[in-house]
């Protein structure tokens, strides 16, 4: 299944990865996923490469069914907030503004 690069890009948010944690598992330069997040040309073997590693992490892919479009699930334990925030770029941590 050919996988829409929104599926890809909610797919990496969901799981708390960053692009260097991604293009390290995939085999693909960061470059070549902020490409495609945007979206701008990738090869087919490149965004085939970023769906497997993101499959390894325990997404799946689902294919559109009944008048609905693709989806994706992820897996249950990704949901738990995770025990140190990453300092977001642009965002204040204090009360500040």
């Amino acid at each position: 299944m050919k996988v829409p690069y929104q599926l890809l890009w909610a797919a990496r948010v969901a799981l708390d990865k960053r692009h260097d944690d991604l293009a390290k598992e995939a085999g693909v330069s960061e470059r070549t996923l902020v490409r495609f997040e945007t979206p701008q040309s990738v090869s087919a073997d490149s965004l085939e490469r970023v769906r497997a590693a993101l499959e390894a992490w325990g997404v799946k892919f689902l294919a559109p069914e009944g008048g609905h479009g693709p989806g994706m699930r992820i897996p249950e334990n990704t949901l738990e907030p995770p025990s140190v925030r990453r300092h977001e770029p642009g965002r204040r941590t204090d009360s500040r503004k």
